[in-house]
């Protein structure tokens, strides 16, 4: 099955609410309200979170033209150019996640394969990440072909300060969670602006629940019986690339 089949066989939902436990790998377990997600967070192996007040290298500055960039957009070329240089080695298999910052690692990626002649393999998240792989004229490949990963590379939504994250607000988190279980290390790249103490503070677009479209109704109601708040089916929005794309 191809990501872009792959792409359109979940519904999003998205949960507003307060959480009164946390998940474990299939059940729920008491406790506090902190929305402490093990069946939708990432164990990090490395977070790379680097802000525009960490420009360093001349070199790169001038290299990547990051003065004619917004400071946000600086911090996150700044974060994708650290987590690549410092964590995809020549022979790598690469899992590409998706989002805004990725765009950037890509970019990145490509760099290095034509400069240091690196033999890169990628995989992609999504339809999304495997046309930005196409687009710079990268090795494409899958989990078929290669199951284990070297190095995972994704963004987030929201980051804690025990780096549990909030994934999936681009319509990807199942497939992103497929390619990160694959990998050696998963690394995240994210900027200033998705630090947080607590998961909610600062990402108030709800939590994303990925599900077969036929579990829409039931997992809805499930959760609503059990958390209360108030469940929301949404279409994609701010992809990586501008495509057409709808989660049904």
């Amino acid at each position: 099955m191809t990501n872009s089949i792959l792409s359109v066989c979940f519904c999003t939902l998205i949960f507003f609410g307060h959480w009164k436990g946390s998940w474990s790998v299939g059940k729920v377990v008491a406790g506090n309200q902190q929305a402490n997600l093990n069946n939708m967070r990432y164990r990090l192996t490395s977070l790379v979170k680097l802000t525009s007040k960490d420009l360093r290298s001349k070199r790169q500055i001038e290299s990547y033209s990051l003065k004619k960039m917004e400071p946000l957009e600086k911090a996150k070329e700044l974060a994708a150019i650290r987590a690549v240089d410092e964590y995809v080695k020549d022979n790598f298999i690469v899992g590409v996640g998706s989002g805004s910052t990725i765009v950037h690692a890509v970019k990145r990626i490509a760099q290095r394969v034509q400069t240091e002649h690196l033999n890169l393999v990628c995989v992609p998240t999504s339809f999304q990440a495997r046309q930005l792989i196409i687009e710079h004229k990268l090795i494409l490949s899958d989990l078929e072909n290669h199951p284990q990963l070297d190095v995972a590379i994704d963004g987030a939504d929201e980051v804690d300060e025990n780096k549990v994250l909030i994934k999936g607000g681009g319509g990807c988190l199942t497939q992103e969670k497929i390619v990160a279980s694959c990998a050696k290390e998963l690394i995240i790249i994210a900027d200033y602006t998705k630090n947080s103490k607590h998961l909610g503070e600062n990402y108030k677009k709800g939590i994303p629940i990925e599900v077969i479209p036929m579990a829409y109704t039931p997992v809805s109601l499930k959760i609503k019986k059990l958390y209360g708040g108030e469940i929301g089916l949404r279409m994609a929005k701010m992809k990586a690339i501008n495509l057409p794309y709808a989660v049904v």
